[in-house]
């Protein structure tokens, strides 16, 4: 029993070691103030919670997400409980970045820079650090490529989200085995297996709502820290980066007039979906939200209108960067900032 017990006892980590383990391990946005405010991306090791109200962006960006890891050498797990996952919308945003970061390297002539961003992504695909040592791509891979390497689950009901996450540790260990080295020679039929480092769980909320309803009954509660517990569990264990969107529960201030909101203030402000038995299981939230209510008829005439096209989002709770936000629109290579 003591030969045992000392094989089994983990041995004691120092705090330099752990910082040196999983610094500028992250998967990042290219969207540079984004990363900037995240200091790098969306951390490895721990889960992100992306909140906001329906159609501000949270989806667009968790298949960039997808797109940009694989960029990076990284196969993707797409969680999608709301059957809303437009598999045309994430082979449109790998095809239009690979488009552009293929002709932002093929010349130095500004004409050819089809975003405002172009120069800030290339500048971005040129830095070399990465977590596992690895050196990033420097375009972005063929649309095919990052298609074959998303895995799709479709998980209806809270019962069929915790058997698909119980059994993500196995997913992950077959597809690592059978990941092949990526070249850059390969032809676009060719398809490389990369190893999965991003899990997305889009989103969280809509099955335990189909389930147990807007309340917080026990049985809600207790499904989500299972839920929660496992998906920390994996990102430590797994060493991936867990992001998952999540809905928003009520608009405080909902009940004041819009005659009383001036145009120039904030609409109402968002609760996040979940109560706060979920709020304290993330690490990171990032909150996405319109600059002007687009639903609000005095601004229909500024959404016609680049500043009524503009979102925010904003780093709403960390454990390693402070309060912080930026300017992003969604545009047809994904999230660029503004």
């Amino acid at each position: 029993m003591r030969r045992i017990s000392q094989a089994c006892t983990p041995e004691p980590i120092t705090a330099k070691t752990l910082l040196q383990k999983y610094q500028n391990q992250c998967i990042p946005s290219d969207v540079q103030a984004l990363d900037q405010c995240l200091r790098g991306g969306f951390r490895i090791g721990s889960v992100t919670e992306i909140v906001g109200r329906a159609g501000v962006g949270k989806t667009q960006l968790a298949m960039q997400l997808c797109v940009v890891a694989a960029r990076m050498g990284f196969g993707s797990i797409f969680m999608d409980t709301e059957r809303k996952l437009s598999l045309q919308r994430l082979n449109e945003i790998a095809k239009e970045r690979h488009k552009v970061t293929a002709s932002v390297n093929s010349t130095i002539d500004d004409s050819n820079f089809e975003y405002n961003d172009a120069q800030n992504m290339n500048a971005n695909n040129r830095q070399q650090h990465h977590g596992d040592g690895r050196e990033r791509r420097r375009t972005y891979p063929h649309p095919n490529h990052v298609m074959n390497n998303v895995t799709v689950h479709s998980p209806s009901s809270t019962d069929e989200l915790l058997s698909v996450i119980s059994k993500l540790d196995e997913e992950m260990i077959l597809r690592n085995e059978s990941a092949t080295s990526t070249s850059t020679d390969m032809s676009d039929d060719d398809s490389p297996q990369y190893p999965v480092k991003l899990i997305i769980l889009d989103s969280i909320a809509a099955p335990t709502r189909r389930d147990f309803g807007g309340g917080n009954a026990p049985q809600r509660v207790a499904a989500i820290f299972k839920i929660a517990q496992i998906l920390k569990r994996i990102a430590d264990q797994m060493q991936v980066a867990v992001v998952v969107i999540n809905q928003i529960d009520k608009m405080q201030g909902a009940a004041i007039s819009r005659n009383h909101q001036s145009k120039d203030s904030d609409f109402v402000s968002v609760t996040a979906a979940l109560g706060t038995s979920w709020h304290h299981c993330v690490s990171t939230r990032v909150a996405l939200e319109h600059e002007r209510d687009p639903h609000r008829e005095d601004d229909v005439t500024e959404m016609a209108s680049n500043r009524g096209r503009v979102r925010t989002a904003t780093i709403a709770k960390s454990n390693l960067v402070g309060h912080s936000t930026m300017s992003f629109e969604v545009t047809v290579a994904g999230i660029w900032q503004v």
